[in-house]
């Protein structure tokens, strides 16, 4: 895993040209960058750590590039992906989980510390601990880090409108959503339940939501 992080490259892409973007791909690389600005304020993500992308039309999605500061970054820092382009294996992640999700419009990935608290134990990541949790987080699945590089149609396989978000073992967590400010807030959510089951665990052990109470929230925010 390590080896394949230190040979990730940054493929050339289409230089930004603002006449010729579309009004969406303008909107959609100033909304990455104030978002990535935003998880860095918050400890979300650090100067160098933390992937955000948002898809444009045609099958093409704006990225987050590598070694820039994401505090920093412009709508022309961002890079352009599209179907038949070279790419690194983050931007291949991303393309695979737009590929396989046509409701996926934003995808985040990073490294939150109390989150990454579950990412490097077998400690269980539980939505289950209050309704706002659960009505965002919904199911949180687990995934081996180093297969991810492998194969990413098999980690797109896991999200779907129930699994919104991917622990990543020893790696990070992988938060989708229809827009970049559903991802955000489910990015916020996670962290905000991380660290309240770790610093609530000298107190005693989380009782979660049971399923009686589930099948409440469930029918009250009409989710499936």
């Amino acid at each position: 895993l390590l080896e394949a992080y230190s040979e990730r490259k940054v493929f050339p892409t289409a230089k930004f040209d603002l006449e010729e973007a579309s009004d969406e791909e303008k909107a959609a690389r100033s909304e990455v960058c104030s978002f990535a600005a935003r998880a860095y304020r918050q400890s979300l993500i650090t100067c160098m750590q933390g992937s955000f992308s948002q898809r444009i039309a045609q099958g093409k999605f704006v990225i987050t590039p590598w070694r820039q500061d994401r505090f920093y970054l412009k709508p022309e820092d961002l890079l352009l992906i599209e179907k038949g382009k070279e790419m690194d294996w983050m931007a291949a992640v991303h393309q695979a989980i737009y590929q396989a999700h046509p409701n996926i419009n934003s995808i985040l990935y990073c490294q939150p510390p109390y989150t990454m608290a579950f990412a490097v134990t077998k400690e269980v990541l539980d939505s289950r601990i209050i309704p706002e949790s659960y009505v965002m987080m919904r199911e949180i699945l687990r995934f081996e880090g180093a297969a991810k590089l492998a194969d990413p149609r098999k980690l797109a396989e896991l999200f779907g409108e129930n699994t919104p978000i991917v622990l990543i073992e020893n790696d990070g967590i992988l938060v989708t959503g229809q827009s970049m400010l559903q991802a955000f807030d489910r990015l916020e959510v996670t962290e905000n339940s991380a660290m309240a089951m770790v610093m609530a665990r000298s107190l005693g052990e989380m009782i979660p939501i049971d399923e009686k109470g589930l099948e409440e929230i469930q029918a009250g925010f009409h989710l499936k």
